[in-house]
């Protein structure tokens, strides 16, 4: 689907109100603001306003997707989330212009925009970060070839906040080794959170999942569930504008109406939103990144009750297939976006609960974290202090 260039319009970044640091949880969702110098997240309460997009190719990616998603008009996970969870953000990165750049934080991820002066119709305009593969290595990037060393992410991956069986980000460092072509064999591995893995037979062979693809640049196979959600088709929104050019992702310069046609409040174009089959990601891996782990399995309390979760990381996401969720929500994004957020700003407010020794040392084995479908607050980081990682840039 072609894309048409945007107009860029000036961006929001976070300014300086408060010297506290504050976090507020509220199911399922958090809305976060970032002042200078201290950051500040804020639940949103009802009838309350979710951050605005920091930048009309954020909205426009975000709506392709998941905007019929937030009307219920598909039946489907998200890909990014309700709405996004923080205000606009510069954060440090070494090729940007001026070595910061355009952040937003969303559930599952986090949009950012290196390059300005780009060309806003490539696909590639706007990037998601490699923030799931941060956690599990420790590695804050900060540029291309830039990092900075931390703990991986004690923050379990999915489940409920007290969750003590199913891994953490930290639980995956160990379990990163490349592997052999495995396609069509079953997968039946189990890991929980300490790192222990057992043939899993007798448990999860009854669920009949096998691998489907194998790529080679990371060395990792591919379960079938999320092979098959990465080349889904459906529904996913296009916007006209009055002048008949489409738009992929809808964007829309600023408000209007939902649905039908809207009125662009600044500069009188109308628009007209319609639906159309496409490929969901596209292309294949661009949400996702490559394969960085094996797909496991893992026993993980989900809403209180203890579930079967198949997960596996990607270089930017965690994905989960819970076969007893229904058809349409059994493959979902994990909230990469609410625990990176966490890990780098929050990290005070991570659970330090110990987590059990293992019975045996990890082998380097390859191995996914479980998430959940529904949006859950975030779990624990390694990090005693309350000092965020490092803070992003802000103006005056």
């Amino acid at each position: 689907m072609q894309m048409q260039t945007v107009h860029h319009t000036k961006r929001r970044k976070a300014k300086a109100t408060r010297l506290t640091l504050t976090l507020l949880f509220i199911f399922p969702l958090f809305f976060a603001t970032l002042p200078s110098p201290e950051v500040v997240a804020t639940a949103a309460t009802a009838g309350q306003a979710a951050p605005a997009f920091a930048d009309p190719n954020f909205e426009k990616l975000w709506n392709r997707t998941d905007k019929l998603v937030a009307r219920g008009s598909v039946a489907r996970s998200y890909l990014w989330g309700a709405q996004p969870s923080s205000v606009g953000l510069e954060e440090d990165y070494a090729e940007a212009p001026g070595g910061t750049r355009l952040v937003q934080y969303f559930d599952k991820s986090r949009m950012e925009i290196t390059n300005p002066s780009g060309d806003q119709t490539s696909v590639y305009y706007v990037s998601n970060g490699l923030i799931a593969k941060e956690m599990i290595t420790g590695q804050l990037q900060l540029g291309d070839a830039t990092f900075e060393a931390h703990s991986p992410a004690e923050i379990g991956v999915a489940g409920d906040p007290d969750d003590t069986s199913g891994p953490t980000y930290s639980t995956l460092a160990a379990l990163l080794q490349s592997t052999t072509e495995d396609t069509g064999n079953p997968i039946t591995k189990a890991i929980d959170r300490a790192g222990n893995k057992r043939d899993g037979t007798a448990d999860f062979d009854k669920y009949h999942i096998t691998q489907a693809n194998f790529v080679p640049e990371t060395g990792h196979n591919i379960a079938k569930p999320f092979w098959d959600y990465l080349n889904q088709t459906g529904p996913i929104l296009v916007v006209s504008n009055s002048g008949g050019n489409q738009e992929r992702g809808g964007e829309r310069e600023g408000g209007g109406e939902i649905g039908g046609r809207a009125e662009e409040p600044t500069t009188g174009l109308r628009t007209t939103e319609t639906t159309t089959q496409g490929r969901i990601f596209d292309p294949v891996f661009f949400a996702t990144g490559l394969p960085i782990t094996e797909a496991w399995w893992a026993r993980v309390k989900v809403a209180g009750e203890v579930k079967d979760v198949l997960v596996q990381a990607f270089e930017r996401r965690i994905l989960t297939y819970t076969p007893s969720n229904s058809a349409a929500y059994q493959v979902e994004m994990g909230n990469v976006g609410q625990h990176y957020y966490q890990w780098r700003y929050l990290p005070s407010t991570i659970n330090t609960t110990p987590t059990p020794t293992p019975t045996q040392q990890p082998s380097p084995t390859p191995t996914e974290p479980p998430t959940t479908a529904k949006p859950e607050p975030t779990k624990p980081v390694p990090a005693p202090t309350s000092t965020p990682l490092r803070l992003p840039k802000t103006t005056p």
